[in-house]
């Protein structure tokens, strides 16, 4: 809220200053007030054209919002236009994840690598979609060591987590992710990792745990997690209204969860079993 209140007083007496702006939406986005980031992003890019830093947010805030062809079609986009940055190539590479085509994203994300060597962003983007795809080994190898200092050795660290509980070492993830919950400074990723604790949490039936481990995270991931945690609860009618508040995106693994979710808790007939709904909530972590 200071951020925002700083960006906002920097925009108001420099109204052409595209990076006061391009913050702005940012913070926006990071407040979870996606449509006011679209909004910011989309009147940044009319007046700034050739920015590609504007143009990269408003692609991810469509990526937020599950708008997962229009942020795939702004980041080509970008990439045509400014086919040196890194950003935009590890963008589309993510969106590409997302829509369940990992083998595109990975070829995707391999370029980046090739193009930018000593970007860390890209090399852990790759072992992401390693790990996605079970390839635990060699994602391994493309990530930092234990002891997080950086954005980048963080995320990894929270991969780390994320092969462990795939391996189903819960009591291995479930410390990685409690010490990335808590001791990661940047406060979005802290949110990734409540929700992979969340998953532990599920998996081991202690739904309450779940629930706290999500407070106050509406993304559409947390949202999928939270209706699982009062199912579980045998609070039916709360998991139908958080149903309902999930809009209808584009994610594979935010439909084929929902789908089962309305299965078991509004007609009341499970179809999957509890082992596949684990690996699914797992791929929609990872995507």
């Amino acid at each position: 809220e200071e951020a925002l209140e700083a960006y906002e007083a920097a925009v108001a007496d420099f109204p052409q200053n595209v990076v006061a702006r391009a913050g702005r939406a940012e913070v926006l986005k990071s407040l979870g007030r996606l449509e006011e980031a679209l909004e910011a992003c989309e009147a940044t890019v009319a007046d700034f054209p050739q920015d590609v830093v504007a143009r990269n947010g408003g692609a991810e805030v469509l990526k937020s919002l599950g708008r997962l062809e229009e942020a795939l079609e702004a980041y080509e986009a970008t990439v045509a236009d400014f086919p040196q940055d890194v950003v935009a190539r590890t963008g589309r590479a993510e969106v590409l994840k997302s829509l369940g085509r990992p083998e595109e994203a990975l070829e995707a994300y391999e370029a980046a690598v090739a193009e930018s060597p000593t970007n860390s962003y890209a090399r852990i983007g790759r072992a992401s979609v390693l790990v996605l795809m079970a390839r635990y080994e060699e994602a391994l190898r493309q990530l930092p060591g234990s002891q997080p200092k950086t954005l980048s050795d963080w995320v990894g660290y929270h991969l780390r987590g994320m092969i462990a509980l795939r391996k189903n070492e819960t009591a291995v993830a479930t410390k990685i992710f409690e010490e990335c919950a808590t001791r990661n400074p940047w406060r979005e990723n802290r949110r990734f990792s409540r929700r992979a604790l969340a998953v532990t949490k599920l998996r081991s039936s202690t739904f309450e745990d779940a629930l706290a481990a999500l407070a106050d995270d509406h993304a559409i991931a947390a949202e999928i997690l939270r209706v699982h945690a009062f199912g579980g609860l045998g609070e039916t009618e709360k998991a139908r209204e958080t149903l309902i508040r999930i809009p209808d995106v584009e994610a594979p693994s935010v439909k084929v969860l929902r789908a089962e979710f309305t299965s078991r808790y509004v007609d009341l007939k499970p179809v999957r079993s509890d082992d596949w709904v684990f690996d699914r909530e797992c791929e929609l972590l990872l995507a």
